[in-house]
C-alpha cells in the first residue's frame, strides 16, 4: 500500500482523522489492517494472527496507540489480531522480504517497476505465482474516500 503523504499531509487535520489518522503512516496501518482482516474473512480463516512491523521506535508508539484505540471499539480486530509486534528488519529476515516488496510496489505504482517485479508477481517458472494486492491512494482515491 501507498499514499501520496504529500497530498495527506496538506489536508486539515478534522479529515485526516476522517480518513483514520493525523499522519500517512497511521493512515496506511489502519488500511493494512483493513485489508488483512478483509482478506483473512475470504479465506474462511478465524484464527487470531500475529503481525510484526519493522521497528522503527516513533512508528511503533503510533501503531501501539492506533491499535489499541481499534480493540477498544472493533471487535473483529480483536478476534483476529492476536498479537502485534515490531522487529529489527537486519534480524528478523522476513521483514527484509517485505521491504523488497515494498521497493518494488513503490516502483510498479510510478511505472518503473525494479528487473525483479515479473518474478515476484508471476513467480519463477514452475512456480505457483503469490497471491498480491497493493492499493495506492492517490488525491483522487483520496478524495473518493472523503466523498468528494
Amino acid at each position: 500500500m501507498a499514499v501520496d503523504a504529500r497530498y495527506y499531509r496538506g489536508l486539515d487535520k478534522a479529515t485526516r482523522l476522517l480518513l483514520g489518522g493525523s499522519n500517512p503512516e497511521i493512515f496506511l496501518f489502519h488500511r493494512l489492517l483493513k485489508k488483512v482482516i478483509f482478506v483473512l474473512n475470504q479465506w474462511g480463516y478465524k484464527e487470531p494472527i500475529s503481525l510484526t512491523m519493522d521497528w522503527e521506535e516513533g512508528y511503533a508508539i503510533r501503531c501501539l496507540r492506533a491499535l489499541s484505540n481499534l480493540l477498544k471499539h472493533r471487535a473483529e480486530i480483536r478476534q483476529l489480531i492476536g498479537s502485534i509486534g515490531f522487529a529489527d528488519d537486519e534480524i528478523f529476515y522476513p521483514l527484509q522480504a517485505a521491504d523488497i516488496l515494498a521497493y518494488a510496489t513503490k516502483g510498479h505504482l510510478q511505472h518503473k517497476p525494479p528487473a525483479y517485479w515479473q518474478v515476484l508477481i508471476e513467480g519463477a517458472p514452475g512456480v505457483t505465482p503469490p497471491s498480491y494486492v497493493s492499493e495506492f491512494y492517490d488525491p483522487k482515491v483520496l478524495d473518493q474516500l472523503l466523498g468528494r
